[in-house]
């Protein structure tokens, strides 16, 4: 590892840590989860749902809506004030394409923000039709969310991390080439989860997710938020090019951290240091450690 990038990281890491953040937004797979399992750990759900009492949180994942809520619910039901702590979660579904924001009074997340899929859904289907094919005998299951498709590899639960990754990443190589002549106005994204592959508005990334979110506290919520949102937390894990979270932790909007890989060749995202050792941490681990050593303005809180 070039040194001196480190020393640089570590610089900036110091001086994040002085700032004070009004919200934290989270990847899930490999930043809330380990990477390669389906289910947030138990150690977790305390520090996420007592973290909504004090700032406003958020994911941005691949999932839809009814996923991402699923996925949630134990961080939910772990509150001191669960209807408080779902109220204030706000869920930035299918790669940042649509957010949602809870309604206390309909009980239910209703949409904020959508980045529609730039062609009708005739070509939509089209394009799905042919991914399919192409990868025909290679995935698991495929299936169109809202705006979104997802693909996952053969295996794709398997405990074999490495043999999953690579399927995945072969998926990715084949939905690029395959988008080449099916989407020549390059409108669309595909982003590598590690776990399964998703297809996407070029525009409607996690980056966007990010931005949304900023300008929703700001204008809804009446929170000090700056064009850029820096005063958001973005934490995620896959940060190279073609990476999950590539757009996420880019540091155009948020203030980013990874708890996975770093950049190849860019400061940023910075990742994770344990207080006592100056070593780096990965995984959910990280996580914890992260929002423990994060201070958080809880001037507009409204705890219970």
């Amino acid at each position: 590892m070039n040194s001196n990038l480190e020393d640089q990281r570590k610089d900036k890491y110091r001086e994040a840590l002085q700032k004070k953040y009004m919200g934290c937004i989270f990847d899930i797979d490999g930043t809330l989860t380990v990477r390669g399992q389906e289910f947030i750990p138990a150690f977790m759900h305390g520090s996420l749902s007592d973290l909504c009492l004090r700032v406003s949180a958020a994911v941005c994942t691949g999932r839809n809506l009814a996923l991402a809520v699923e996925k949630m619910a134990p961080v939910f039901t772990a509150s001191k004030n669960p209807a408080y702590c779902e109220s204030n979660w706000y869920l930035l579904c299918e790669n940042g394409c649509l957010g949602y924001a809870y309604d206390p009074q309909e009980k239910k997340y209703k949409e904020f923000y959508r980045v529609p899929y730039p062609y009708d859904e005739s070509q939509r289907e089209h394009v799905f039709s042919k991914l399919k094919s192409a990868m025909d005998g290679k995935i698991e299951e495929a299936f169109m969310n809202d705006v979104s498709m997802v693909i996952r590899p053969l295996d794709s639960r398997s405990t074999d991390q490495a043999g999953v990754a690579a399927r995945s990443r072969e998926l990715q190589e084949i939905a690029l080439l395959q988008l080449q002549v099916l989407d020549p106005k390059s409108l669309l994204r595909v982003a590598d989860t590690g776990i399964a592959i998703t297809v996407f508005p070029y525009q409607g990334n996690k980056e966007r997710g990010t931005a949304e979110l900023g300008k929703y506290l700001r204008e809804k919520k009446g929170l000090n938020i700056g064009p850029n949102a820096a005063e958001l937390a973005v934490i995620g894990d896959q940060p190279g090019p073609h990476g999950n979270d590539e757009t996420f932790l880019n540091g155009s909007y948020g203030t980013p951290f990874t708890v996975g890989d770093t950049h190849p060749e860019n400061i940023l995202p910075l990742p994770v240091y344990d207080v006592q050792s100056s070593n780096i941490l990965h995984g959910p681990e990280a996580t914890v450690s992260l929002l423990q050593q994060l201070q958080f303005d809880t001037t507009l809180s409204m705890l219970p």
